[in-house]
């Protein structure tokens, strides 16, 4: 073979060498375009970036009145709780379940696919799933507190005089052998708890006035990382001159407390190490405070025109917007979609960027108010379910 015939085969064959070496470069920015592009129309098709114009009522059924009973969301259903029991309803109005009990304070607190209803000042929990009544239990002394992890873990916080207790039930109403005992000279009154999604986390702010003030400590607890630490403590942070009469995990590693003057956002990214990520001072007359969907949001009165001001914040204690309501507010539901507001001037709905995708009315009224996915609204009335379609 000549030389040329030689150098002309080796040049083919460094080019397909070439050509070979690029197609797997292709083929990642190929797919990458495409997953942009499906991600695109998703977000489209999804709905969350559009605007409307309309609710339209697309059913409304009757589901019988019952009393003074309140309404909260659960695991795309609803629960209707009273002092007399509680049940499971589907958005067409279907009764899934039904569990009754005599309580005369009910406290509902959710996690996850898992509730519990505990009588505050009692000592009766009955914890329950998607599917209806998981058990029940009866506490040695009067419940202050409680809360429940997403598989289902509760914790009652329980006044025993002179301290308290922190007690810990599988969702089966057996109790676990984890318990942690609190003087009241020492660590003070625990004021407000909360678990963490998984279980192994507890953070509790005691109220304490040894010194002649009431002061605050936020102490954080863990059942994993925590077992070689004295108590499982592995962090506290001190208010002075303050309550803090609630604290949420926002998420498995957020949490947000709530105290005379301030919101406190914290980490706990390290699990044996909170930190604090923001404080943010509390406006003057504040009125309402929720959290939902990893957000927390305060409603209070301008400091200038003295309008109700709706302001919602991130995990990490940014802030997502603020505006006015334009009216007396009725109802507030921080949804993944977006802000549900309803006021005595109208119904929107507000992404968390702060644009308005719907401003209205309402065809019925009732103040309980659900996002379905992200377009589809559920109205509670007392007797009726309603849903709106937003187009």
């Amino acid at each position: 073979m000549s030389k040329q015939n030689t150098k002309k085969t080796e040049n083919e064959e460094n080019k397909g060498r070439s050509r070979r070496r690029l197609k797997p470069a292709h083929l990642i920015l190929g797919i990458a375009a495409g997953v942009v592009l499906l991600l695109g129309v998703f977000y489209i098709l999804n709905g969350r970036g559009r605007s409307f114009s309309e609710a339209r009522i697309i059913s409304r059924v009757e589901i019988g009145s019952a009393g003074a009973a309140r309404v909260s969301a659960f695991a795309g259903g609803f629960l209707r709780y009273s002092r007399d029991g509680i049940s499971m309803l589907t958005t067409d109005g279907k009764e899934k379940w039904n569990i009754s009990y005599n309580m005369n304070q009910p406290r509902l607190v959710i996690g996850g696919d898992y509730g519990a209803v505990g009588d505050l000042a009692g000592r009766k929990v009955v914890v329950f799933g998607k599917s209806g009544l998981c058990g029940s239990y009866t506490t040695t002394f009067d419940i202050m507190s409680l809360s429940i992890s997403g598989g289902g873990v509760s914790a009652v916080s329980l006044d025993k005089g002179a301290g308290s207790l922190i007690q810990f039930y599988e969702k089966s109403g057996e109790r676990l052998d984890i318990e942690m005992s609190f003087e009241l000279t020492m660590s003070g009154y625990p004021l407000a708890l909360a678990l963490s999604p998984d279980g192994n986390g507890l953070a509790v702010s005691f109220v304490n006035s040894s010194t002649g003030a009431l002061n605050t400590q936020l102490a954080f607890y863990n059942f994993s990382v925590g077992k070689s630490e004295p108590d499982r403590l592995i962090g506290y942070f001190r208010y002075e001159e303050q309550l803090m009469p609630q604290v949420d995990y926002l998420s498995a590693t957020r949490v947000v407390a709530v105290t005379d003057t301030r919101l406190e956002f914290l980490s706990l990214e390290q699990e044996n190490k909170p930190t604090v990520l923001k404080s943010v001072t509390l406006p003057a007359g504040l009125s309402h405070y929720q959290t939902g969907s990893d957000h927390a949001a305060l409603i209070y009165p301008d400091p200038a025109t003295g309008r109700q001001t709706l302001s919602v914040y991130k995990s990490d204690g940014s802030l997502c917007f603020s505006r006015e309501l334009g009216g007396s507010l009725l109802s507030l539901a921080l949804e993944d979609a977006g802000v549900l507001i309803l006021t005595d001037s109208g119904f929107s709905l507000v992404n968390y960027q702060g644009k308005e995708r719907f401003n209205g009315s309402l065809a019925h009224s009732g103040q309980a108010l659900f996002l379905q996915g992200s377009r589809e609204i559920i109205q509670f009335d007392g007797s009726h379910i309603t849903r709106y379609r937003l187009r």
